[in-house]
């Protein structure tokens, strides 16, 4: 359905519901599909916005507002009690400055409150001039939020995907305020892990070099261990030549 046909069938559906037609309203809500919904709450905010200045101006009076909402909770919850005034009275006020309160009534609860309000604005016996007037601002003032919500959303567009240029920090120069601190890890030993002169860990460096070389030598390889030795027993000095190698003593003539 394209936009032309979709407006005539808001009007229509409009029209039916506020004179009170309910069988034809009814007949004419089953043909809105329901990717048209948004549509037509969007035209029913701007007809709403409409019949609200030309009753209260464009800045309501509160004693007035207050009025109305009361009235609104009188007729309504004694037979819906899930009916909350005070949404009705953020609709009236949303469409006057304040629309942020549009973020506190449910989407799907935000037409039902909007004829309600309407019922009570508008008369049923509204000529059909005045109400295509009133139609005619509504899709007018429709129009002028959807070109000002797509203009905002293109001329933010560009800045949200820029992509980001190339670094230009020389890294030489060090981290820049904003940009992440890159750390290395240093060698454990050469110039760079040598400790500032002066320092404990310098003199501690210092110490060790002083040291006899054997002491930075790899430890001695281990020597046999000699076996126990009684006490009182004398140990040879030289150790007893091997069987093999000894020379057997002559014997005595």
């Amino acid at each position: 359905m394209n936009r032309e046909a979709a407006h005539t069938l808001f009007r229509a559906h409009a029209a039916a519901r506020l004179r009170g037609d309910t069988v034809e309203a009814a007949r004419l809500a089953s043909q809105i599909d329901p990717e048209l919904r948004m549509n037509q709450v969007l035209f029913l905010t701007a007809f709403l916005a409409g019949v609200i200045v030309e009753e209260y101006g464009s800045q309501p009076d509160p004693t007035d507002l207050a009025a109305l909402t009361k009235h609104l909770h009188d007729k309504h919850f004694r037979t819906d009690t899930t009916f909350n005034a005070l949404r009705a009275e953020a609709m009236i006020r949303s469409v006057c400055g304040e629309s942020i309160l549009l973020t506190e009534i449910p989407f799907a609860e935000q037409p039902g409150y909007i004829w309600a309000v309407l019922a009570e604005l508008v008369e049923p016996t509204i000529s059909d001039d005045d109400l295509a007037e009133h139609f005619d601002l509504a899709e007018e003032a429709g129009l002028t939020w959807m070109n000002e919500t797509l203009e905002a959303t293109v001329r933010n567009y560009p800045s949200q995907t820029k992509p980001e240029r190339e670094s230009t920090v020389d890294p030489q120069a060090g981290p820049q305020v904003g940009q992440p601190v890159e750390s290395s890890v240093e060698p454990l030993f050469g110039p760079s892990a040598a400790p500032p002169a002066g320092s404990s860990a310098a003199r501690s460096v210092e110490s060790s070099a002083a040291q006899p070389a054997e002491n930075q030598t790899a430890a001695p390889a281990e020597q046999p261990t000699e076996p126990p030795t009684e006490p009182g027993t004398e140990i040879p000095t030289e150790r007893p030549s091997s069987p093999a190698t000894s020379t057997p003593a002559k014997e005595s003539e």
